[in-house]
């Protein structure tokens, strides 16, 4: 007798991540290679260098802020905006990067290295964020939940030389780590998620609302302990770059620079200015999909009520993608929305339970299947990832 889906064990699980990530990382790679092979790179712009790591297949995951990882992994803190980015991803890379850089340069040898470490990551991210999803739902939506983060529009940087793998790694284990009681060691993956991009330190509010619903006064301090030490995170780097640079200010300025006007504007200016390919990449994947992601979060909130929301398991979850949201909504560059909405993981939870429904699953999978091809193509050639 065939058991249900819900009772198979491991091997079967770890079955399903494997076709996923297989699936999903064939189809970026085949994507690239045809984009590349019949679109090409797109013209430079005025005073504007389309670097290259020359090194063929790889240099094609190694676009736009690639250069500042490799530049701060080759060299660290050296260069102009540098501060906007944190320094665990350039560690890895340069520690990946030094095994081969004699015979093809540090670069090429980093893009390589980073590449294949990012698609592990995004292996293992991808199970625990099974795992963390079957904390609150069936194994059905902990299926779904994996498709959507592997399939998502902006999927192509999980493999690229970006922070993205690793960051939705230590989100998820953070998260798994603090379902499993394991306070102390969900604050480190805080912090390490918060030493990998600026806004990881807010995972620190996640536990602290965990960690102060727990019974027993010790208990509780624990939780607090564990959410200052994921929150450390941002004065530790703040403290280096008053080191490095003179200066708290530093960092503060940098971010500034990336972000500039308000993101909304940015994506009125780009509607009114009609600039192809601009306009459609904000038309056909930056528009639908953020407001997908942003009803499947803020959904919660209505769906269950300020009352009834503040007692459940997962209103800190939701709290935290809320404010992430609003954050990349208000502050930030409109083309990088997707890549940074792509780590959300409730988002992921309320779509897949949409999925469920009957029609849904086929036409959410056709929609983001098709955009990350398209997104995958765009970013080879060296189109703004709009």
């Amino acid at each position: 007798m065939k058991r249900p889906v819900a009772q198979m064990g491991k091997p079967f699980m770890l079955k399903r991540v494997a076709f996923i990530f297989v699936a999903s990382r064939a189809l970026v790679i085949c994507a690239a290679l045809l984009g590349a092979a019949l679109i090409g790179l797109r013209s430079p712009g005025k005073d504007e260098t389309l670097w290259d790591v020359k090194v063929p297949f790889f240099n094609l995951f190694a676009r736009w802020d690639s250069c500042y990882y490799l530049n701060i992994a080759r060299e660290g803190y050296v260069g102009e905006s540098h501060w906007a980015f944190r320094p665990l991803f350039p560690l890895i890379l340069r520690g990946l990067g030094t095994h081969l850089s004699a015979r093809i340069g540090f670069d090429a040898s980093a893009t390589v290295s980073g590449f294949l470490a990012n698609n592990l990551f995004f292996m293992a991210a991808l199970i625990l964020i099974y795992k963390l999803t079957r904390n609150f739902y069936p194994d059905g939506a902990a299926y779904r939940a994996m498709l959507l983060v592997a399939f998502f529009p902006s999927a192509v940087f999980y493999s690229s030389i970006y922070a993205e793998s690793l960051y939705l790694l230590l989100l998820a284990a953070c998260f798994y780590a603090l379902e499993r009681g394991a306070l102390y060691t969900s604050g480190g993956l805080g912090f390490l998620a918060g030493l990998t991009r600026p806004e990881g330190f807010l995972a620190s509010l996640v536990i602290i609302l965990k960690g102060l619903r727990v019974q027993g006064l010790h208990a509780k301090l624990r939780g607090i302990a564990s959410a200052a030490a994921a929150a450390l995170s941002l004065p530790v780097f703040l403290a280096y770059v008053h080191l490095e640079a003179g200066g708290f200010h530093a960092a503060y300025l940098d971010e500034i620079q990336w972000g500039g006007k308000f993101t909304a504007l940015k994506v009125v200016d780009e509607l009114l200015h009609f600039q192809v390919p601009g306009i459609l990449g904000y038309l056909v994947l930056v528009l639908p999909v953020a407001l997908i992601g942003l009803a499947a979060v803020f959904s919660f909130f209505a769906r269950k009520g300020l009352g009834s929301g503040l007692g459940s398991p997962l209103f800190p979850y939701h709290l935290f993608s809320a404010i992430l949201m609003v954050i990349y909504l208000t502050y930030g560059d409109a083309r990088s929305l997707l890549r940074h909405f792509s780590t959300v993981i409730p988002m992921y939870w309320t779509l897949s339970l949409w999925m469920a429904r009957r029609y849904v699953k086929p036409l959410v999978m056709a929609f983001f299947v098709s955009l990350m091809t398209i997104g995958t193509i765009l970013f080879v050639n060296w189109y703004h990832f709009l």
